[in-house]
């Protein structure tokens, strides 16, 4: 075994002497993403230990967890993915972390960035799932890049408890902000005259989403934002005056998340920042805490609705998809204010993205209040299914209406 100092394997010591044939680990994603950690597991700790199971939320930072399928790892993503290696875990993020904490998902290690806090580890950038699997894991490995910001962070983590450490300085990726396009534009127009002042809201991902920051600030509106991930948009929002309405949750802070990503200047933005708090999927994602915010409302994006209001993916996607935080905003907007969803009328083919039915969905229609193409707002809420038909195919691209309406006619 490896030297211990303070409680601690030594920097000298390796995660070979930590993993075992059959483990099964969790590696913090996106910017928190522990590079040089990875890096090792997927080198030499891959080469001489077996049938190694990964979950990470959302893969594709770096590339080295695809690199562990390659070796005949095996990877999970609860936000699915388009890799062919990575196999989507159906669960919501609630969920996975209760599964973690009761047991029911098995971690034997996890392994995640942090920001020193003294005797504690603040998880610094992605918390979500990091603190329910740090207390059940059987061995913690930390590193510490000096490049992450200084995040307020709920809970921090006791160092004591930690099995290896390392220190890191590498560039942290960046996500550019979408570019707003015409329908993009007139999507975030339409979806920010449904959100009132004084409402809490959820922001997902999707390029169709783009155009929702710009339009909240040009009508002025004063909310907060309690999100499963923030990036560029949440800054302008707040830069602008916008997200300025504390949480009681949070103490003085306007935006609550779980994960950030974003540019380099985003980053720096972050730093020390009393407007943001990030906390773990117990907070984050709890559709109880979040139905009971001031007017929360979820806007999210999809790659398919039916006209029905279920969200789904397109058919070639169906094995890759995943669920990640949308379940657990969803329900906590449609019992709350509002539980939005916003999609581009066509997809790059030009096929519709509304679609008579679909076979594999990821969220049921009755968690759906409105749906938001660049052509106008579905009103879902209270509507009949023949109503919701109407509703969805005004909504379509003009081009697909005619079939639309053919396919859903009552027979």
């Amino acid at each position: 075994m490896a030297a211990r100092a303070g409680g601690r394997l030594s920097m000298a010591g390796g995660l070979t002497e930590l993993v075992h044939d059959g483990d099964r680990l969790l590696i913090g994603t996106g910017a928190a993403e522990p590079r040089d950690l990875l890096a090792e597991l997927v080198g030499e700790t891959a080469r001489e230990r077996r049938n190694l199971e990964l979950i990470q939320v959302t893969t594709g930072s770096s590339g080295l967890v695809r690199q562990a399928a390659a070796a005949g790892h095996r990877v999970l993503s609860p936000a699915g993915g388009h890799e062919p290696e990575v196999a989507a875990l159906p669960s919501s993020m609630m969920q996975l972390a209760r599964d973690i904490t009761s047991g029911a998902l098995r971690i034997d290690g996890v392994l995640f960035s942090g920001v020193e806090a003294g005797d504690d580890v603040a998880p610094a950038l992605c918390v979500d799932i990091v603190p329910a699997a740090f207390e059940v894991a059987r061995f913690r490995a930390v590193e510490y890049n000096r490049r992450l910001p200084d995040l307020r962070v709920r809970p921090l983590l006791p160092r004591s408890a930690c099995d290896l450490e390392r220190r890191s300085e590498h560039p942290l990726p960046e996500l550019a902000p979408a570019p707003v396009g015409p329908a993009a534009k007139a999507i975030g127009e339409y979806v920010a005259d449904l959100i009132p002042d004084g409402a809490a809201i959820e922001v997902g991902v999707g390029r169709s989403l783009a155009g929702l920051a710009p339009a909240l600030i040009e009508r002025g509106r004063r909310l907060s934002v309690h999100s499963g991930l923030i990036s560029d948009w949440t800054r302008s929002l707040v830069e602008e005056g916008v997200a300025d309405r504390p949480l009681d949750c949070a103490g003085a802070a306007s935006v609550v998340t779980a994960t950030a990503m974003g540019t380099a200047e985003f980053y720096r933005w972050l730093h020390r920042n009393d407007d943001i708090l990030a906390v773990d999927s117990y907070h984050a994602h709890d559709p109880a805490h979040l139905a009971a915010l001031p007017r929360f409302i979820a806007v999210n994006a999809a790659s398919r609705v039916d006209c029905s209001g279920q969200v789904g993916v397109a058919r070639r996607d169906a094995a890759r998809r995943g669920i990640g935080g949308l379940l657990d905003f969803s329900v906590a907007g449609s019992y709350a204010g509002g539980s939005i969803i916003a999609v581009e009328s066509v997809d790059g083919r030009g096929d519709s993205r509304i679609v008579a039915s679909l076979a594999d969905v990821q969220l049921p229609s009755q968690l759906v209040t409105h749906v938001v193409t660049e052509h106008g707002v579905a009103r879902l809420a209270g509507r009949t299914w023949e109503q919701r038909c109407r509703e969805m195919t005004a909504v379509a691209h003009p081009d697909h209406r005619a079939e639309l309406r053919r396919a859903t006619e009552p027979r």
